[in-house]
């Protein structure tokens, strides 16, 4: 009989209807607003497997902050991640050896560093990608998007993909993916590797087949996943590997310019440098080149799904790029201080990751019995969290929980839930993503070039692109926007 069998329960189909399905994001929302109070709910997931879905910001704040050291992540998204990024990537590791990990990793990611070092990148690459986008209609119809009110169509999935890994790879290892300058190379073998972190069916089949067998045996399935997805994994792994290989013995001979260093020779150079080997570097190489990747993404993805229904706001948006940010042009910089005197792209960030975290869902297991308020937990019980469902709360968000209002956050966020963990997109505590400031950066620069420069819409007729949850937010189909030029800028 469970211990848990008192606990409030989410109203699920029938077993022989569930009994081989997970729950996903858009069961937890359903069941968080079905029972408002409860600070945890009891349902049944994988085989009948006994799950809980933390449902309050205290239970998330004691599973991620407070009694984060008795957590560990769930075997199956675990093994997922190992696949992707490697045994030893900060992403991976658990207790004492994260924690030494993050504390070299940190000062990597300080804001400092991020402003004069990635954010001049940032800006350069968005730059380029807007040169990709007026190429692109040039080769579709021979025109260019050059003048005031030519419209394009745009496979925004496909240019994001491009320019976040040419960002990512300069960023951490001063490598050219050459992805937006050759896309056939970026279609050949990078958007596979993408493949390897987006939310998709075999993703999620996968990380539940490791729930109940061996991993070796999951990596050798003959599952679409290991056919194709793992060999682009091996290909990805062997250029991080040259490129550190090269990166030592350079840095054996000469000393490198801090302005100069990426993301792995900052790293070379810690302190704490002794104590990290050549597979942690290349791991965390991957890291970068996967999750990095495929969450900025999505975040980009989201924002155009949400502004392109919102007109207002985008409106409002471009107007405040306008007047802050110098036209985004080849050759122009941008000042990083300037973002922080732009509420309304930070508004939009935030509301953005508020609806649509890239991740909207994780697990943890207690490694021994537990208490999360007043809740006796045994050993070994699958936790659930997820953010969509949290942030789409109309206890903790109000009833305008599902709606997209950037302006909940400006003036203070008056609006804004004050206790901790109700805003969970890039994690808490411990585990919290290293590189949310990164990412901040990366998209606000994505962002600003392009909606200051276009007008984004769904053309006339077309079906808002669906949303569907495996491991996290997917869109059904690609995001095909019609972009119209608006001079000026």
């Amino acid at each position: 009989m469970s211990p848990l069998r008192h606990l409030p329960t989410a109203k699920q189909a029938p077993l022989l209807e569930r009994f081989f399905k997970e729950a996903n994001a858009f069961h937890f929302e359903r069941w968080i607003n079905e029972l408002p109070d409860a600070e945890c709910i009891r349902y049944f997931g994988f085989l009948n497997s006994e799950r809980l879905l933390l449902t309050s910001a205290a239970s998330v704040n004691q599973a991620m902050r407070l009694r984060a050291v008795e957590m560990e992540k769930q075997y199956g998204a675990k093994t997922q991640l190992q696949r992707v990024s490697g045994a030893t990537a900060l992403v991976v590791t658990e207790g004492e050896f994260h924690r030494k990990q993050r504390r070299m990793m940190e000062p990597l990611f300080r804001l400092g560093q991020i402003k004069s070092v990635y954010c001049p990148l940032f800006w350069r690459k968005s730059i380029e990608m807007l040169e990709v986008i007026r190429m692109d209609k040039q080769r579709q119809d021979g025109e260019t998007l050059g003048r005031e009110g030519s419209t394009q169509i745009c496979n925004m999935d496909d240019i994001f993909g491009r320019t976040v890994f040419d960002i990512t790879g300069e960023a951490s290892m001063t490598h050219d993916w050459k992805a937006l300058s050759s896309p056939e190379l970026y279609w050949r073998g990078l958007q596979g590797y993408r493949d390897a972190m987006a939310p998709s069916t075999d993703n999620r089949n996968r990380i539940l087949l490791a729930f109940v067998l061996p991993t070796w045996l999951v990596n050798t399935l003959p599952i679409r996943f290991n056919r194709r997805t793992g060999r682009q994994i091996l290909k990805v792994r062997e250029i991080c590997r040259k490129v550190i290989e090269a990166k030592r013995r350079r840095s054996a001979k000469i000393n490198v310019e801090k302005n100069d260093m990426d993301i792995i020779d900052s790293a070379m150079r810690t302190n704490h440098i002794h104590t990290m080997s050549f597979e942690e570097l290349q791991d965390q190489a991957l890291m970068f080149q996967s999750g990095g990747v495929h969450s900025t993404v999505v975040g980009l993805l989201s924002t155009i799904y949400l502004l392109a229904q919102s007109q207002d706001s985008q409106t409002r948006l471009r107007d405040e790029i306008r007047e802050m940010l110098p036209p985004c042009s080849p050759g122009s910089t941008v000042n990083p201080e300037t973002f922080a005197r732009m509420p309304y792209l930070d508004a939009v960030f935030n509301e953005v990751m508020r609806l649509q975290s890239a991740f909207s869902w994780t697990g943890r297991i207690p490694t021994k019995h537990v208490t999360l308020v007043d809740t006796k937990i045994p050993k070994n019980t699958s936790l659930s969290i997820s953010p969509w469902a949290l942030h789409r709360s109309f206890k903790l968000w109000g009833e305008d929980a599902k709606e997209f209002k950037p302006e909940r956050w400006l003036n203070g966020g008056a609006t804004v839930p004050r206790e901790l963990c109700t805003f969970i997109s890039f994690g808490a505590g411990p585990h919290k993503c290293i590189g949310e400031e990164f990412a901040r950066f990366e998209m606000k620069c994505v962002i600003a070039a392009l909606f200051g420069r276009y007008n984004v819409t769904f053309p006339k007729g077309q079906a808002l692109p669906g949303i569907t949850h495996q491991t996290g937010v997917a869109f059904r189909k690609p995001i095909m926007p019609q972009l119209e030029l608006i001079e000026g800028w």
